[in-house]
């Protein structure tokens, strides 16, 4: 079974785990439409569930041993668009030459994923530490679910 991880939702409340190691996650399944548009097709369409530990309604669990862990990663288009001009505000004076705050910058810069450069990237472990400069990205996750621990409906 393929989950998809948010990076997000993982470093609010998560625990670190392995390749190797036996989790118990609580899943959405009929997610791969969501995902092909931001995937791709063939990517899209190998993720069975995302997890989530956040969702309001009980949501079914699933265990098992995590057989492998990927970085999902992009080919990124960047764009700078010119900020706003807004009136000149003083800043505060905090005395011996320190000001509050820092002017703003003369551009708006957004990273938006190029749709179809979707790639995954092997890791050994949840959370990964990107190298400096790389934003790092959401996981996938292979599990071989446990047959001698049948999954259970939670309401964790």
């Amino acid at each position: 079974m393929r989950i998809w991880l948010s990076r997000w939702e993982w470093a609010c409340c998560g625990d670190p785990f392995e390749v190797g190691s036996r989790v118990r996650l609580r899943v959405r399944h009929g997610v791969r439409e969501e995902h092909a548009a931001e995937l791709g097709p063939d990517l899209g369409g190998t993720i069975d569930a995302v997890e989530t530990h956040h969702d309001d309604e009980p949501l079914p669990e699933v265990v098992g041993v995590v057989t492998g862990i990927h970085v999902v990663q992009f080919t990124m288009t960047t764009t700078q668009v010119p900020r706003p001009v807004r009136p000149h505000r003083p800043r505060p004076d905090l005395g011996g030459n320190f000001t509050a705050g820092s002017p703003a910058r003369p551009f708006i810069t957004t990273q938006t994923p190029v749709p179809g450069t979707a790639r995954l990237q092997k890791v050994d472990r949840v959370p990964w530490k990107p190298p400096v400069g790389d934003r790092g990205g959401d996981y996938v996750i292979d599990l071989l679910e446990d047959v001698d621990e049948p999954a259970e409906d939670s309401a964790l």
